[in-house]
C-alpha cells in the first residue's frame, strides 16, 4: 500500500467519522429540542397545577371559615332550643298546679 492509497483510506476515514459527529450532533440537538418543549410543557403544568393548589387553599380557608360560623350559629341554636325546652318545662308544670287545683 503506497503512501496515496494511505492517504485516500486515511480521507475516507476523516470523511466518515466527520459524517458520524454530524449525525450524533444533529441527534443530539433534536433531543435538546425535545427536552426543551417538555421542560415548557411540564412547567406550564406546574404553573397550572400551582394555581389550582391556590385556589384550593384559598377555598379551604374560606371553608373553615364559614365552618366556625356555622359552628357558632349551632351552639346559638342549642341554647335556643335549651331555653324553649326550659319555658315548655315551665309552662307544663304551671298548667299542671292550676289544672290540679281544687276550684
Amino acid at each position: 500500500m503506497d503512501i496515496d492509497q494511505r492517504l485516500d483510506k486515511l480521507a475516507e476515514r476523516h470523511e466518515a467519522l466527520a459524517q458520524s459527529v454530524e449525525l450524533l450532533l444533529h441527534t443530539q440537538r433534536e433531543a435538546f429540542e425535545k427536552h426543551d418543549a417538555l421542560f415548557l410543557k411540564y412547567d406550564a403544568l406546574f404553573e397550572k397545577h400551582e394555581l389550582a393548589f391556590q385556589e384550593y387553599d384559598a377555598a379551604f380557608e374560606r371553608n373553615e371559615a364559614a365552618m366556625a360560623k356555622n359552628q357558632v350559629l349551632l351552639s346559638q341554636v342549642v341554647e335556643s332550643i335549651d331555653s324553649l325546652a326550659r319555658i315548655a318545662h315551665a309552662h307544663e308544670q304551671r298548667i299542671t298546679g292550676l289544672e290540679d287545683r281544687p276550684e
